[in-house]
């Protein structure tokens, strides 16, 4: 059960979805997130109820988060700097951020990079 907030609960709520979950092993129990876009990016605290049984006691945070926006996020660096060589390994830094231009913490997001460098059209010449 993921629950909007920061506290366990004792019965299920408006605020709370219920995932099916995997036993892989004594120790570890697996899930897919369901999609919380109705509740927005919040804590929420994860419990579990084995066969409609109570809500256990222990339980542990959970976030989500507004996802990465291409055109909120920065890049830069020395790879990204005019005199760099043709065919050479570069490097630079993404920092990437959400809709609101908040820092992302959670990491795990892939990027798919396309380099380009624009020249300048010489005086009199069009565009094509």
């Amino acid at each position: 059960m993921f629950t909007v907030g920061n506290k366990p609960v004792d019965a299920i709520t408006r605020l709370t979805m219920e995932v099916a979950g995997n036993y892989v092993s004594p120790t570890e129990l697996t899930c897919v997130t369901p999609n919380f876009e109705i509740h927005g990016p919040k804590e929420c605290v994860i419990q579990l109820q084995i066969a409609g049984g109570d809500l256990t006691t222990t339980w542990i945070p959970f976030n989500y988060f507004l996802n990465t926006r291409a055109l909120k996020s920065l890049a830069y660096g020395p790879g990204l700097l005019q005199e760099v060589a043709f065919n050479a390994p570069v490097e630079f830094i993404i920092q990437a951020r959400n809709d609101l231009g908040e820092n992302r913490t959670s990491g795990r997001d892939h990027f798919e990079i396309k380099v380009l460098k624009k020249t300048p059209l010489a005086e009199g010449e069009e565009k094509q």
